[in-house]
């Protein structure tokens, strides 16, 4: 199974106020920076403030 289909399985429990991102966009950013050794959120948001 490919990463995408599979981070699009996983159920999002987010309030609709909340769900700015797609799920499976964020559950990839997270799992990217932790492969970098990226393990806290200040670390996590340094790459993104560019975007």
């Amino acid at each position: 199974m490919k990463r995408e289909k599979a981070l699009a399985q996983v159920q999002d429990f987010r309030t609709p106020r909340g769900r700015c991102y797609p799920l499976r966009l964020i559950l990839l950013l997270v799992i990217m920076a932790t492969m970098s050794d990226c393990l806290g959120y200040n670390e996590l948001a340094l790459p993104l403030q560019g975007l």
